[in-house]
């Protein structure tokens, strides 16, 4: 498993990656994970710049077990896939940014 280091160099990167904004694309694993972490108060006290970002960005879920998605300015897509991105790329003109999310791909 890999290693990386939450240094000054490191931080820098991902706060100015998080700044470009865009909607962040999720299957059910990253999105619980991202959604156990960033609104609380430890992501928003250890790294308040991506905090804010992540919590505000629009946020979209693909999933087939989820309920209902929690975590602010996050929708819930059931459906199909590809179907529903080839959408979002034709109507929205927003950058997506995949997170994590290999499982996705396969579709």
């Amino acid at each position: 498993m890999a290693h990386h280091s939450n240094d000054k160099e490191f931080n820098a990167f991902v706060e100015n990656n998080a700044k470009g904004g865009g909607a962040l694309l999720f299957g059910r694993i990253t999105y619980e994970l991202m959604a156990g972490y960033w609104p609380t108060q430890l992501a928003i006290k250890n790294n308040p710049v991506v905090a804010d970002v992540m919590n505000n960005l629009p946020k979209i879920v693909f999933s087939r077990t989820l309920d209902k998605a929690g975590w602010n300015n996050t929708k819930l897509v059931k459906g199909d896939v590809v179907s529903e991105i080839r959408r979002m790329k034709q109507e929205s003109g927003i950058d997506m940014v995949f997170m994590g999310t290999a499982a996705l791909f396969r579709y």
